[in-house]
């Protein structure tokens, strides 16, 4: 009972939302912070079903046991007990510095999640990109790399539909206009 009450004062977020772990007072990243887990450290309310009520999308930052990096969730506040509908396994990325938002491609809403500049100090550079496809539990990998001789070649896992994949090379192509997309993932020491 005292999860439906929380959820009912939320309010709606609009679709091109975004959040850094610092979005604090957030309604829903606190619900699911004392209902869920403490370590969530974004979340927001959006339509990423079909025609079902606001769920709660969520990211948290990992960092135990030798594992770091990002996981996604789609909760059902109303659900007793709480527990995901979708949970991604750990990706390469960190909340901190990052944009998280949702998106609508051909009518459907997707999550966004993108590192931004976070990563370009290591050598060569990277960037990390995801669409989380809640409706298909999946999630679609971009791997952006920035090459000392200058370089920058995306990698997007061979999961993605074409307007998905077009969605993740619009966006990576305004910050690097010679952008080159590769078929296999290249790896930086």
């Amino acid at each position: 009972m005292f999860m439906l009450l929380a959820y009912t004062g939320c309010d709606r977020r609009s679709e091109e939302n975004s959040g850094t772990p610092q979005n604090t007072g957030n309604k829903e990243l606190d619900f699911l912070q004392q209902n869920y887990n403490r370590n969530i450290k974004w979340a927001m309310a959006g339509d990423f079903l079909y025609d079902t009520s606001d769920l709660f999308s969520a990211a948290e930052e990992v960092d135990t046991g030798g594992v770091w990096g990002i996981k996604f969730y789609l909760f059902d506040p109303n659900a007793i007990p709480l527990v995901p509908l979708f949970e991604s396994k750990v990706y390469d990325g960190s909340l901190e510095d990052s944009e998280v938002k949702s998106i609508v491609v051909d009518n459907e809403t997707y999550l966004w999640y993108d590192s931004g500049d976070y990563f370009l100090g290591t050598s060569g550079g990277e960037e990390y990109s995801y669409i989380v496809d809640f409706r298909k539990k999946k999630v679609i990998e971009g791997h952006t790399i920035v090459q000392d001789e200058g370089d920058v070649k995306l990698y997007i896992s061979p999961n993605a539909e074409p307007a998905l994949r077009e969605y993740m090379i619009s966006v990576i192509r305004e910050d690097f206009p010679e952008l080159q997309t590769v078929r296999k993932d290249i790896k930086i020491d």
